[in-house]
C-alpha cells in the first residue's frame, strides 16, 4: 500500500513539474520549431525531457548565448545564386547568407586524401581562408595544420578556424597559440542540449 501510494505521488509530481516546464516552454520566446522539439522531448519522454530541460534550458543557456558574440558574415561581396530555393530563404530570413555561385565540393575517401585537401586549401588562398573540422587533435598532423595557417596569417590571409566543441575536445589555447598570435581567429561550437 505504502508503495503504490509513493509511486501516485512520485507520478502527480511528475506530471506537476512537466506542466510547468511545458509552460516555461511556451512562454519563452524561441523558433516555432525549437519550441516544438522541446515540448516533444517533454511530453514523450518526460523522465529524461524535464531533467534535461532543468540542467540546460531556460535562464542557464540564455546566459551562455547572450556572452557569445555574434557571427559577423559580411554579406557584401556574396553573389547570391540566381533562383534561391526553400533553404536559402530559410537562410535569409535569420540573416544568413544563401548559396552562392561557384562553389565546388570534393569527396575525400580516406584520411590521406582529406589531408591534402586541407594542404592544398591553406596553399591556395589568396583573400581569406575560412576552415571548419569536427576533428582536430594535438598530434603531428594537428600542429602542421595548424603551423600551415599561422603562416598564412602571417602573411595577411584572412584566416578563421572553427572547431566543433566535442570532436576537438582535447584541443587548447597554447596548442592554437601560434595561429592566434599570427592573427588569425579560432571559435569553438559549444555543444549543448538546447539552443
Amino acid at each position: 500500500m505504502a508503495f503504490w501510494i509513493l509511486s501516485h505521488l512520485a507520478f502527480t509530481l511528475g506530471f506537476l513539474l512537466a506542466g510547468l516546464v511545458i509552460a516555461q516552454v511556451v512562454r519563452q520566446r524561441r523558433s516555432s520549431s525549437g519550441t516544438i522539439a522541446r515540448l516533444l522531448v517533454i511530453v514523450l519522454l518526460p523522465y529524461v525531457g524535464v531533467p534535461l530541460y532543468l540542467m540546460f534550458g531556460g535562464r542557464k543557456l540564455r546566459r551562455i548565448a547572450d556572452a557569445k558574440a555574434d557571427i559577423q558574415l559580411a554579406t557584401g561581396s556574396i553573389r547570391l545564386a540566381a533562383r534561391s530555393n526553400l533553404i536559402d530563404r530559410l537562410l535569409q530570413s535569420y540573416g544568413i547568407p544563401g548559396a552562392t555561385t561557384g562553389n565546388r565540393v570534393t569527396l575525400c575517401r580516406t584520411g590521406e586524401e582529406g589531408y591534402g585537401a586541407i594542404v592544398q586549401f591553406i596553399s591556395e588562398a589568396t583573400r581569406s581562408l575560412y576552415l571548419t573540422t569536427f576533428i582536430l587533435h594535438k598530434d603531428d598532423i594537428g600542429k602542421d595544420i595548424v603551423d600551415r595557417l599561422a603562416k598564412r596569417a602571417a602573411e595577411g590571409i584572412e584566416v578563421r578556424l572553427l572547431l566543433d566543441g566535442v570532436g576537438s575536445m582535447h584541443m587548447t589555447r597554447r596548442f592554437l597559440a601560434p595561429l592566434i598570435h599570427a592573427g588569425g581567429h579560432v571559435a569553438c561550437i559549444e555543444a549543448i542540449f538546447a539552443h
